[in-house]
C-alpha cells in the first residue's frame, strides 16, 4: 500500500528538549514524513523544534506551567487577550492545583480539527474528551506510552515540602479520575 496520507499529530504539550514528548513528536513526524506523507503537527506550548517540512499549527494554550510563581501565571493570563472559556478554566484550575492542559488542549485541538480534511488523527496521550470527540469525524490512534500517574508517583516520592505533594497528590487525583472516564467512554 503507498497511498499518502494527509496526518494530524496532536501533543499538548512538546518541549523539544526534556520530559520527551517533543523529541517523541519530532521522531514520529519526520519517520512520517520521511514515507512520504503530509504531516502537520498540532500542539500546545511548549512547541517542538521540527523539520521543515512539517507545519506545526500552535494551539494557544497558557503555558501556565512554565512557572510556579504565582504574580508570573497572573501577569500571563492578564497579558492574554481575547480570552477563550478555555483560558479561564485553564487558570482557575491550575490556580486550584489542577493539571487542566489535557482538557483544554483537547478543546482547542478539537475546533481546529472540526472542519479539517484529514485521512488520520494521532493523538499523543491527551486523553482528552475534546479529542475523543475527534474520532466522530475522523480516524484516530491515540497513543499512550505510559501513566503519566506513574511520572506523578515518582515526582510525589521525592518530592521535598508539603506544598509539593499537595499539588502533586491534587494532580495524580485528577489524572486518575481523567484515564478512568477516558477508558470508559472508549470502551462505550
Amino acid at each position: 500500500m503507498n497511498q499518502k496520507l494527509k496526518i494530524a499529530i496532536c501533543s499538548y504539550r512538546s518541549a523539544p528538549f526534556g520530559g520527551g514528548q517533543g523529541i517523541f513528536i519530532y521522531e514520529l513526524s519526520k519517520a512520517l514524513n520521511d514515507l512520504g506523507h503530509q504531516i502537520d503537527v498540532i500542539s500546545g506550548p511548549p512547541y517542538p523544534n521540527l523539520e521543515e517540512s512539517i507545519r506545526l499549527i500552535k494551539s494557544p494554550g497558557l503555558n501556565l506551567f512554565r512557572t510556579f510563581d504565582f504574580k508570573e501565571r497572573l501577569k500571563i493570563f492578564f497579558e492574554k487577550k481575547n480570552k477563550s472559556l478555555d483560558d479561564w478554566y485553564e487558570f482557575f484550575s491550575t490556580l486550584f492545583g489542577g493539571f487542566p492542559e489535557l482538557k483544554t488542549f483537547g478543546n482547542r485541538a478539537r475546533k481546529l480539527l472540526n472542519e479539517s480534511s484529514y485521512d488520520l488523527v494521532i493523538d499523543n496521550q491527551s486523553l482528552s474528551y475534546g479529542i475523543l470527540e475527534v474520532q466522530k469525524n475522523l480516524p484516530l490512534i491515540e497513543i499512550i506510552h505510559h501513566p503519566i500517574t506513574k511520572d506523578l508517583y515518582y515526582d510525589l516520592r521525592f518530592s521535598k515540602g508539603i506544598i509539593q505533594k499537595k499539588i502533586l497528590q491534587k494532580i495524580l487525583a485528577s489524572l486518575k479520575k481523567i484515564f478512568q472516564l477516558f477508558i470508559t467512554a472508549l470502551i462505550t
